[in-house]
């Protein structure tokens, strides 16, 4: 039997949103469970209401979030491709920004 796992990879649409707000609070308990609670915070980004609606943005069809889905049909992980973010520096040569 193989270990290892195939995900589909597919654009994300807006019902995926309240299941990818879910992986980022998991990954928050999993970042403060190993002492980082200032890249991300220490609340959960469902209870903050600017991430939940940029998370929900990210997924709405056409605006370059992407998700891989396990073959149970859990999102198992999450992706927007876009432009870079203000603070970042700017590129030097060709690039793909992933958010």
């Amino acid at each position: 039997m193989n270990p290892y796992v195939q995900p589909k990879i597919r654009p994300t649409t807006s019902d995926d949103a309240a299941e990818v707000v879910a992986l980022f609070d998991d990954a928050v308990v999993w970042m403060n469970a190993n002492g980082n609670t200032q890249q991300w915070g220490s609340q959960p980004w469902s209870q903050i209401p600017a991430r939940v609606e940029k998370i929900t943005g990210w997924c709405a069809e056409g605006h370059g979030g992407w998700v891989s889905v396990l073959p149970d049909g859990r999102i198992g992980g999450f992706l927007v491709v876009g432009d870079a973010h203000p603070y970042v520096p700017a590129a030097t040569g060709p690039e793909l920004y992933i958010m």
